[in-house]
This record gives structure tokens, C-alpha cells and sequence, in this order.
């Protein structure tokens, strides 16, 4: 029988070991040396990456345009439309645009409705009042912005029930701005484990290629379908998958992790989604110069 003077000193021993090892863990910043160099990368990104995709969208939000030779687009979404104004910022694609922003959460539903009643059963009971209190296209400042903006770019995480309602929402925005209506498709890079993502070898990363989510390649291709001859829709699931999204292709040329989860892009991300993305923003800036 162990004694209870031998079962407290071996209870203690554990617990300085725990607490030693835990102290050395954190001291080293969870021992990095324990990975290669190409995964501390990797593992730098994700660490990095808390604020990185909202920072410019919210700096911007509801900004009154000050460039009188600025092309004015105001870009309205959630985390979504976060993610596609640092693709524009970190290649410097647009230098002569001005954009202000305005936030619509994705369950909220990005939509200019005449009745908004008729879209509440879809939102859950607890971000029903956030979504009245944080609004949509209510409210003098976004009034006025869309007013002086020359575009208005609609960007979001599609849910199918918003997706149904976009065509009367368009033409609502049109009627009331009278100006080109952008719409972007559904953005997705499948589950991102981190465990197994750091196994794959450093010269096979540009080629891996992984299945988009199939909720999220369902919702695409709804969205595709319907927006299918609207002249301002602009897929992009496809080109960003680096081909086509059954084999989307998650890492960068530099062998970096292209997004931080399974919809949002890190800086290196965002970097490569604009060299990949390179025949939209051409599309984007010769229909500018038709509507200016």
C-alpha cells in the first residue's frame, strides 16, 4: 500500500513538472524549435493574423469621399467584404479609387428590402434586435455616401435565403441610386486543419488542393445560377481555388497558408488572391471607364 506521505510528494513532483514544463513552454513561445522553419511560418501567419481582417475596412466605415478625381465605391458587407478590400490595399490594385464601407452582418442579410419583416424568421431570435440596432441601409450617412459613390460593391457570406432575395434587392438599390449594383460571389477554401496542414511537405504545398466545403459550393452555385446573366456579377470561388473549387489550391507561392480558416484570408493570402484575381480587377477597371 502506498503511504500518504509518498502519495502528497508524488502529487507535488507532478505538479512542479506541470508547472515547469508549462513555464519553459510559454518562455519559448510554446517551443518553437519543436517545428521547421516552413511551419514556424505558417504558425507566424495565424498568430499575426488577429485584426488583420477587419483593420482598413473598419477605418473607413461610412467615410465621406474628399477626392473629387476619385473613382467613389462604397463596399457594403460582412467579414467578407473585409477580406476583398485588403486584396485591393496589399496589391495596390485600384490607386485612383475611394472607397467608404459599410458593415452588414451575413446573418443580418445584405439586402434593401421595402419590408424587412418578411425576412426575420431566417435570422436567429438572439441577432434579431443586433441586426435593428446595427442596421442596414438605414440612416442619413450611408444615404449620402451611396448618393456621391459611382458604385456600390456588395460583398457577404451568401446564405441561401439572402441569395433568393438579391435580384428585388439590386433593383431596389438601383432605383434609388441609379448606379451600377456590384455583386461577388461566395469565397471558400475548405476545413483548414492546422495539425495536418503543417505534415504537408514544404516542396508539395503550391499544388496541394483540397474540396471546398460542399454547403458553401451548393450556396455558389445557387448564386451562380441566378446571377448568371446580371452583367455585375462577378464570380470568384473558382479563380481564388486557383482553377476550380473541387481542388482548391490553399497556399501561396512562398509556400505560405493562403487563408486563416475556411473563409477568410491571411496577409500572405490576400496577397496571392489579388495575383489570382488579376483578370477581375482588369474586368473591374474597364467597366468603370464605360460607366464614369
Amino acid at each position: 500500500m502506498v503511504s500518504r506521505k509518498t502519495l502528497i510528494n508524488t502529487s507535488l513532483l507532478g505538479t512542479v513538472l506541470i508547472v515547469t514544463i508549462s513555464f519553459i513552454y510559454i518562455t519559448n513561445n510554446g517551443h518553437p524549435k519543436r517545428y521547421s522553419v516552413s511551419q514556424q511560418a505558417i504558425l507566424e501567419q495565424l498568430v499575426h493574423y488577429k485584426g488583420y481582417n477587419e483593420k482598413r475596412f473598419d477605418a473607413i466605415k461610412l467615410k465621406t469621399f474628399t477626392r473629387n478625381e476619385s473613382y467613389k465605391v462604397v463596399l457594403i458587407g460582412d467579414s467578407y467584404a473585409k477580406d476583398f478590400l485588403n486584396i485591393i490595399a496589399e496589391n495596390d490594385l485600384l490607386p485612383n479609387y475611394e472607397f467608404s464601407s459599410r458593415s452588414i452582418n451575413s446573418e443580418c442579410g445584405n439586402l434593401l428590402l421595402k419590408d424587412y419583416n418578411t425576412i426575420q424568421k431566417f435570422i436567429p431570435k438572439s441577432r434579431r434586435s443586433r441586426c435593428v440596432i446595427l442596421g442596414r441601409y438605414e440612416g442619413e450617412a450611408i444615404n449620402k455616401i451611396l448618393l456621391e459613390a459611382d458604385e456600390i460593391w456588395l460583398i457577404s457570406a451568401w446564405e441561401n435565403w439572402v441569395i433568393e432575395r438579391l435580384p428585388s434587392s439590386i433593383q431596389n438599390l438601383k432605383a434609388k441610386y441609379k448606379k451600377p449594383i456590384r455583386v461577388f460571389g461566395l469565397k471558400n477554401f475548405g476545413d483548414i486543419n492546422l495539425k495536418k496542414i503543417l505534415r504537408i511537405e514544404p516542396d508539395t504545398r503550391v499544388e496541394f488542393a483540397q474540396s471546398i466545403k460542399h454547403r458553401a459550393k451548393s450556396i455558389n452555385h445557387n448564386l451562380d445560377n441566378l446571377l448568371a446573366s446580371y452583367e455585375y456579377y462577378h464570380p470568384i470561388m473558382n479563380s481564388l481555388c486557383g482553377g476550380e473549387n473541387n481542388a482548391c489550391k490553399i497556399f501561396t507561392q512562398n509556400q505560405l497558408l493562403m487563408p486563416a480558416d475556411e473563409g477568410h484570408l491571411t496577409k500572405a493570402g490576400a496577397i496571392e488572391a489579388g495575383i489570382r484575381l488579376q483578370g477581375l480587377f482588369i474586368k473591374l477597371k474597364e467597366t468603370k471607364v464605360k460607366n464614369k
